[in-house]
């Protein structure tokens, strides 16, 4: 089951879960009823058309200081990884803006983890 972040007050091992998050789960977590939905497998994410290159570099500096275990099986990585490489001054990524611009840096970031 797949389910999104609708409102605060989820967290993880690594802190809060941001709004907005997706992620995959084997059953509905009980003790978030009220705080998250279930997402369609066939809904998709509709890139913004203009993509923001200072946003596309600072992910990519981020992706190549997380830890290779804060990359899933497709090799996208982890939005609280990468936001924990950030200043406390720069905006958070989400996870619609991460999947927005990984296709346009993954490569870049592949390259040069080796």
């Amino acid at each position: 089951m797949k389910i999104k972040i609708t409102k605060p007050g989820i967290y993880g091992a690594e802190g809060e879960i941001p709004v907005g998050t997706t992620m995959s789960v084997k059953d509905a977590p009980k003790g978030w009823a009220g705080r998250y939905e279930e997402v369609s497998l066939t809904e998709t994410f509709t890139a913004p058309a203009v993509i923001d290159d200072a946003r596309a570099e600072l992910l990519a500096a981020a992706a190549m200081e997380i830890a290779a275990d804060a990359f899933n099986a497709e090799g996208v990585p982890d939005v609280r990884a990468l936001n924990a490489e950030l200043t406390e001054d720069a905006p958070k990524f989400t996870a619609a803006e991460r999947d927005a611009l990984w296709p346009g840096v993954a490569a870049e970031v592949t390259l040069a983890r080796g």
